[in-house]
């Protein structure tokens, strides 16, 4: 439980760091392009690695291991998957291109940070109105990640493979997701793509509940997938359009 919980507080303080990064590697008119195009290849990264632990959880026998042993194997694999790429994106990725100094006690200046951007919401609604809204719904996107192995699992009695094969359903679907409601965004903007993303999710929360069957669980979850990858392409930059 321990590292379950430090894993999903390290994953979510490095999408801060993540997303940061975005204004300084693209022009703001790229903006959903390039956001699509990371998510996207995200998912096809996870993709690959998720079929070998595919392979490797239901045919053990190939490689001369037991079924409980290559599913520890694989979570192992996930965190030599993530140190592998962050060298690459440590090695490629600007390093302080505004040439900003940390001060002494930056962990209490980052809390007075937040705070001085609370007040100056005062002043800017539409920020104040978008970071409300964002709090709910990516709340709910959230939720609906973290749950739907769990409901598979204790209501639907799908197995481990069953369940992978969930998780690879959605990344591949993700990847024209991405792309999909980019577009999207270009033609309509980005609070019409929104507002209209999260009016899926609440569809898929609504179907989720009267879900009693493996295929309509799969169906669910290809739907959650073209709505994923877009949602988070389209909500880390400031909204505007």
């Amino acid at each position: 439980i321990i590292s379950a919980v430090v894993a999903s507080i390290s994953f979510s303080g490095s999408l801060v760091f993540y997303n940061s990064f975005l204004p300084e590697i693209v022009s703001f008119d790229r903006y959903d392009k390039v956001s699509a195009q990371g998510y996207a290849y995200g998912y096809a990264g996870s993709v690959l690695l998720l079929i070998f632990s595919l392979v490797m959880i239901q045919q053990p026998q190939l490689f001369g291991v037991t079924q409980g042993l290559a599913t520890k194997i694989s979570f192992l694999l996930v965190g030599l998957w993530w140190i592998g790429f962050a060298q690459y994106s440590f090695y490629y990725l600007p390093d302080n291109p505004y040439n900003r100094q940390a001060s002494k006690g930056y962990l209490l200046s980052g809390y007075r940070e937040i705070s001085k951007v609370f007040k100056s919401l005062r002043s800017l609604p539409n920020l104040k109105i978008f970071l409300l809204a964002f709090f709910f719904y990516n709340t709910g996107v959230q939720t609906v990640i973290y749950l739907a192995t769990l409901f598979a699992d204790k209501e639907l009695r799908m197995e481990s493979s069953e369940l992978i094969l969930t998780i690879l359903i959605i990344q591949i679907v993700a990847i024209a997701g991405s792309y999909l409601f980019a577009r999207l965004s270009d033609l309509n903007g980005n609070k019409q793509s929104l507002v209209f993303m999260v009016v899926i999710w609440i569809f898929v929360c609504l179907g989720a509940y009267f879900t009693t069957a493996k295929i309509e669980f799969f169906i669910i979850a290809g739907v959650v997938g073209m709505v994923l990858g877009g949602i988070q392409a389209l909500s880390r930059w400031s909204p505007g359009r």
